[in-house]
């Protein structure tokens, strides 16, 4: 595009359909998180299924690698760490999950006692991988530790 058009050039886009991410293992709930491993070909799908699906991401089979089940667990927002080495999952509940990808585990992380007000539902990863910021009630956003998960 030139500085002095402002519109794209006319020429082919070639756009071919890819088999559905989660075809193999369609969600039973409302899909509320999906992303791609920021240096691998793996996917996810999570939601209020209560599971975190890794699918192997080529566009035609896209196979199931894994499913795990979090018991009383609607994931509300999941992603990758920096590093793509674990997913971190929130919910509306007074903790969250982490899932380790080599070890295909998950551990419960506590939430900040005595603050009632604060909730997992929504967060992000610094842009550095150092720091998890979750949303809380009042203005309130709770910082975190991506490597210890400490506050």
């Amino acid at each position: 595009m030139t500085q002095s058009t402002k519109q794209l050039p006319v020429s082919k886009l070639s756009v071919s359909r890819c088999k559905n991410l989660n075809s193999r293992k369609q969600a039973k709930c409302v899909v509320q998180s999906l992303e791609f491993h920021p240096g691998a070909s793996i996917g996810f799908v999570t939601g209020y299924a209560k599971s975190l699906d890794l699918f192997e991401v080529d566009g035609e089979n896209n196979k199931l690698l894994h499913r795990h089940n979090f018991a009383n667990f609607p994931v509300d927002c999941a992603k990758f760490t920096y590093n793509g080495s674990e997913v971190i999952l929130g919910s509306k509940r007074p903790f969250f999950y982490t899932f380790d990808l080599n070890k295909c585990s998950a551990t419960k992380i506590a939430g900040i006692r005595n603050r009632p007000n604060v909730h997992f539902k929504k967060f992000s990863v610094s842009q550095n991988g150092e720091y998890l910021a979750f949303e809380g009630q009042e203005g309130l956003v709770a910082m975190f530790s991506a490597k210890d998960k400490h506050w």
